[in-house]
């Protein structure tokens, strides 16, 4: 993986809890339940889409990297709360759009999910890298200069 790529992951972590902790206020304030349907449509679209790219990305990308750099245990749980969100997702899905307090509910939990998830890589996985690779990262430098114990580009 690319610092580039390893970038936009990253990027994508604090995107998909920005957009958690919206639904999260939105349901703790009480929103009126047209708004919060409105915002939930949004947050299954990205589900759906974005979010199940990046989290299918770490799973085949990110995660055996740093299984190999002594983290199997952490990747191993991150998959299991993979797993979670695509349930609490589906259960989300099929929620009735006019049972607002069953979509209330199903958001708020699939959200709240979703913050434990992004804390958990934080907290367990992402700090095994070191600070200077992790500002690599976020800057999104060259493909060809490649962080020692990740997979250069293609191979």
């Amino acid at each position: 993986m690319s610092k580039r790529d390893l970038s936009r992951v990253l990027g994508e972590e604090d995107r998909a809890r920005r957009f958690a902790e919206r639904i999260v206020e939105l349901c703790e304030a009480g929103d009126d339940e047209e708004r919060i349907g409105r915002e939930v449509e949004g947050f299954l679209a990205y589900l759906t889409d974005d979010l199940e790219i990046h989290l299918t990305h770490e799973e085949t990308d990110l995660f055996p990297a740093l299984a190999a750099r002594g983290l199997e245990v952490e990747t191993q749980e991150a998959r299991h709360q993979h797993e979670e969100l695509r349930t609490l997702r589906r259960a989300l899905f099929g929620v009735p759009r006019h049972d607002a307090k069953a979509l209330h509910d199903a958001a708020l939990a699939l959200a709240l999910a979703l913050i434990r998830h992004t804390s958990f890589e934080k907290d367990f996985l992402y700090v095994d890298l070191t600070q200077s690779e992790a500002r690599a990262f976020r800057e999104g430098v060259d493909g060809d200069r490649h962080v020692p114990g990740l997979p250069r580009p293609g191979t």
